[in-house]
């Protein structure tokens, strides 16, 4: 089973690492995206999480995405309170009103170039590190894929190449 991807339970800190990437009131989730090549300290115009539904659902819901304030991000462990023990960005992004999609519709999150920025700007950051996110969700839930659950529908940082990204000039 892949570790890039595991729910927290609020309750008792116990993980969950299924097909589903929980985004849930029960849950905080944690993603992890391997080889992100962005170089330390790049501007970050825009950045976006996406999702692909698992199973329609369509009560209100609503959350905030964190990034995990960690160089190379590493991978999720059975450990309890693995998540919420990392240290996490200082920018966060509220996600109100997630939609409600079909089966198997893809939908973005806001924009979290903040939160890449607070990633790449880390003195100890390289590209080619992987970045890590928790979304920590008040009300509602979501049901999107895992990468457990599928390999083309997983939760993907948009493609470093959709990123828009302009070196820092000397």
């Amino acid at each position: 089973i892949n570790s890039d991807d595991i729910s927290e339970f609020n309750s008792n800190g116990n993980m969950l690492n299924t097909t589903y990437a929980y985004i849930h009131q029960l849950v905080d989730l944690g993603l992890r995206f391997q080889s992100v090549n962005i170089a330390q300290g790049a501007t970050i115009q825009t950045a976006f999480l996406d999702f692909t539904t698992r199973s329609r659902q369509t009560t209100r819901t609503n959350a905030v995405i964190k990034g995990l304030d960690i160089a190379n991000t590493t991978t999720f462990s059975s450990t309890r309170r693995d998540l919420s023990t990392r240290a996490i960005t200082n920018a966060s992004v509220a996600w109100d009103g997630i939609p409600g999609t079909a089966r198997n519709k893809l939908y973005s999150s806001p924009d979290v170039a903040t939160i890449v920025q607070d990633s790449v700007n880390r003195s100890d950051w390289q590209s080619g590190n992987a970045m890590g996110f928790n979304i920590a969700t008040s009300r509602g839930g979501r049901s999107p894929y895992s990468r457990n659950g599928s390999s083309t529908r997983q939760p993907k940082l948009r493609s470093p190449a959709l990123i828009h990204i302009s070196e820092p000039t000397s």
